[in-house]
């Protein structure tokens, strides 16, 4: 947004710019990566005659390529074997991208009507990405009041959620993370996983011991224990059902996990 107040380093206020001359270090950067990558590795495949290292050759040069291009390294269609080798590279191309834009108060709950925010918005959608509306003024605000004064204030604007919260979520729903829940009369326990995760290995979360000697679990969502308080009624309306290691696990779930301990512990 524009403002007396804050000088940028062009001059003036051009969001896709920015984004472009970002974009073009993270390339960069990359291609150095890749360049040193395949410095290596090309001697050692015509050396070797190795199937694999010439398929990583293979993989690095069209990879190479797209960067000379000036597109990210995502871009380029890979198996999903090729896809675990690129990982190795830990490029920053590669990786999932989410675009945050920086509003006016003024457009916190409706940033559509930001001057800018649309442009960065359009520019997300057509990298097949999503792009963030935060204030960091307000969110600066936010950080120093109570919880109560947090929710009116938020209210007052017309939304239930901070910008610092939708980018917490965005990034978990773009990583494909998701949440279960243990808990006991002492404490509650959040736990992250995979989405697609079965229960085993979801119980390995918590402890390998559990995920190997892993016999079943009882299961019931956030959703219901919030609705009715306690699992007494839950049990008596057959909301907690059992299920096994062929159970994906899902995103708001909380599990009672019962295995069988290892020998010797």
């Amino acid at each position: 947004f524009d403002s007396k107040d804050i000088i940028h380093v062009e001059g003036s206020v051009d969001p896709i710019r920015d984004i472009n001359e970002i974009n073009l270090e993270l390339i960069l950067a990359d291609l150095q990566v890749v360049e040193g990558a395949l410095g290596k590795v090309s001697k050692r495949a015509q050396m070797s005659r190795d199937k694999q290292m010439i398929a990583e050759v293979k993989l690095l040069e069209r990879v190479k390529e797209a960067l000379e291009n000036e597109k990210f390294a995502s871009t380029v269609e890979m198996t999903s074997e090729e896809q675990k080798v690129l990982h190795n590279f830990n490029l920053l191309t590669a990786k999932p991208i989410i675009y945050i834009g920086n509003v006016a108060e003024s457009a916190y709950a409706n940033p559509m009507a930001d001057k800018y925010f649309p442009l960065v918005d359009q520019f997300a959608k057509s990298q097949n990405t999503v792009a963030i509306p935060v204030c960091a003024e307000t969110e600066a605000q936010l950080s120093s009041v109570s919880a109560e004064e947090r929710k009116e204030y938020l209210e007052a604007l017309g939304t239930n959620l901070t910008g610092l919260d939708r980018i917490a979520k965005t990034a978990y729903d773009i990583l494909g993370l998701r949440t279960f829940f243990t808990g006991g009369p002492d404490e509650v326990r959040a736990w992250t996983f995979h989405e697609g995760d079965l229960a085993p290995r979801c119980a390995g979360v918590i402890h390998t011991d559990m995920e190997k000697g892993f016999i079943k679990a009882e299961v019931y969502s956030f959703a219901d224990i919030d609705k009715y308080g306690d699992e007494k009624k839950l049990r008596d309306l057959g909301l907690i059902r059992t299920e096994g290691k062929d159970y994906p696990v899902k995103d708001g779930d909380c599990l009672f996990i019962k295995f069988n301990a290892p020998k010797g512990k």
